[in-house]
This record gives C-alpha cells, sequence and structure tokens, in this order.
C-alpha cells in the first residue's frame, strides 16, 4: 500500500471517530459550502439552554436527562472550533486524492465512471420518491366441493 495512502487512512481512523462522537456532519453536501472559505475557525455564540438544540451521539437521545443533554451540548460546542478545520482538511485531502486518482484513468474510463456516478443519482431519487401504488387485485372466486 502506498505510504500516503496509509497515513491518511490512520489520520482519518482517528478523525471520524472523533467527529461521529461529535455529532457533528462530516461533509456538507451544500454546492453553497462550496464557496465559502475551507476553514470556518469563528465560534457561534452561546445559545440559551432552551435554544440548544441538536444532534446528540447515535442513541444518547433515549437514554439521557435533559441535564445531560444540556452538558453534552456544552461538551460538542467547545470542540466544535477544532474539529471543523479537521473536517475540512480531510474533505480537502479526499478531493486531492480523488483528483490524484482519476488522473491516472484514461478518458474513456473516467466517462464511464461518469455515467456510472449519474446511473446511481438517479437510481437514489428513483428510490426516494412514493411508491406508485398497483391496484389490489379482485379476488379470485373459490372452488366449492359441489363446483368440482
Amino acid at each position: 500500500m502506498n505510504v500516503r495512502f496509509a497515513s491518511l487512512r490512520r489520520t482519518l481512523a482517528v478523525a471520524l471517530p472523533i467527529l461521529a462522537l461529535a455529532g457533528t456532519p462530516l461533509f456538507a453536501a451544500d454546492e453553497k459550502a462550496e464557496s465559502k472559505p475551507a476553514v470556518e475557525t469563528k465560534v457561534p455564540a452561546k445559545k440559551a439552554a432552551a435554544d440548544r438544540k441538536g444532534p446528540l451521539p447515535f442513541y444518547y437521545g433515549k437514554v439521557v436527562a435533559p441535564d445531560q443533554k444540556e452538558t453534552i451540548y456544552g461538551i460538542q460546542e467547545k470542540y466544535a472550533g477544532e474539529i471543523a478545520p479537521l473536517a475540512a482538511k480531510i474533505k480537502e485531502l479526499m478531493a486531492a486524492r480523488d483528483k490524484e486518482i482519476e488522473a491516472v484513468l484514461s478518458p474513456e474510463q473516467l466517462a464511464k465512471i461518469k455515467q456510472l456516478k449519474a446511473d446511481a443519482a438517479a437510481k437514489a431519487a428513483a428510490g426516494k420518491k412514493p411508491a406508485v401504488k398497483k391496484p389490489a387485485e379482485e379476488p379470485k372466486a373459490e372452488k366449492t366441493a359441489a363446483g368440482n
């Protein structure tokens, strides 16, 4: 395995669980976010206890008490300023990695990958639409013992 990829894997192995525990989304799918500077170190102003809402780590919401939620939100806010630049750096590294990988491929391979991605996106979009209900079948007439 290439040394650079091994190093990246180790970095991701450490960073991803930290991001998951912090309840921070890893990547913004929003194109508007890409137009902003990659690193934002501005920490949002503290919210009043009643205004704090957001994701808790998985499964915590069903277990913790309201006062514990507030403590957890405080911990998440404490680490958010450090995690955001790391998440941006991971996104940047992954984009550089993908660009380097694409440079290895031929134009035909790139076109095929683009088509496969478009097909997968169309399939995913089709799966999210509400299913069209088929008309109910009419019940079949039952055979009676006398009718045989």
